[in-house]
């Protein structure tokens, strides 16, 4: 999720950008940290290491690795409509329903539409033996592409992985924090108690930003999954201390209209652990 949120800070947005900027960075470096701690294992299983997979030599192996490939899906289960959705059957708009293998599974699977459902008249077995048999058709090159012998990630995918998944935690982290730092705020310097208690307030509004709710309406749209958020915001303040308490002093220091350069040095010295 790309969403790039600052509160409306007037003419100390920029200092709010140096603030979010700084703490968003010393958040990536500890999930960079994170994921080169990983083992092999885990970075194949999340795909930030190349994967090659072998690829049979014999038609025997194919075939082999065929029925490997559907039996993974349970099509006994569900009527092999997973199987059928994985292999584009659903699809038909171009350019999936030029594909030659939504064309042979239409030629040979007979189905309707029923409002905006498709429903499947062939018989089930038949179904998945005609699933097995257009696979079977296909050349090893395109069986390779459909994902049959495993998952291919190049070099360039993992790396791309790794930089998606820090940029989309990080973002996600700094949210929490920031909101907490905004609520810490409201519970310190205003008279009046605040409605809800900083983890509280961090939750409902990373809550409303990641729902496209305006920031202030009257009320939650699902409120049984806020506790999900006051959870997040907890791990979030327990896994990135410094970065929260930089954050409160950060904001704190915005407010009372310190300069840009106060509010880097002090920030930087929260996070390198000098203060």
């Amino acid at each position: 999720m790309e969403i790039e949120y600052l509160p409306n800070f007037g003419n100390k947005k920029e200092k709010l950008i140096v603030l979010d900027r700084l703490i968003k960075t010393s958040i990536t470096k500890k999930l960079i940290a994170e994921v080169e701690a990983m083992s092999q294992e885990e970075k194949m299983g999340n795909h930030y290491l190349p994967i090659t997979p072998d690829i049979p030599k014999t038609k025997k192996g194919v075939d082999k690795a065929i029925d490997t490939f559907i039996n993974d899906f349970s099509p006994l289960l569900d009527n092999g409509e997973e199987l059928l959705s994985y292999l584009g059957f659903y699809d038909n708009e171009p350019p999936h329903n030029e594909k030659p293998i939504y064309k042979s599974l239409h030629t040979k699977i007979k189905s309707k539409e029923v409002g905006d459902e498709v429903e499947i008249l062939t018989e089930p077995k038949e179904v998945i033996n005609i699933m097995r048999d257009t696979l079977k058709e296909l050349e090893v090159e395109e069986l390779d592409k459909v994902g049959v012998f495993g998952t291919t990630v190049t070099e360039e995918e993992a790396k791309e992985n790794i930089k998606l998944w820090v940029e989309r935690k990080a973002q996600n982290e700094a949210y929490y924090l920031l909101f907490y730092a905004m609520g810490n705020y409201a519970e310190i310097m205003y008279k009046e108690e605040p409605e809800d208690d900083a983890i509280t307030y961090s939750a409902k509004q990373v809550y409303r930003v990641y729902r496209k709710i305006s920031l202030y309406p009257n009320d939650i749209e699902e409120p049984e999954e806020l506790s999900e958020y006051i959870e997040r915001a907890k791990e979030s303040l327990k896994e990135y201390p410094k970065e929260a308490e930089a954050y409160c002093r950060g904001w704190v220091m915005a407010r009372s209209n310190y300069s840009e350069r106060a509010i880097m040095a002090t920030i930087n010295t929260i996070l390198n652990n000098e203060l």
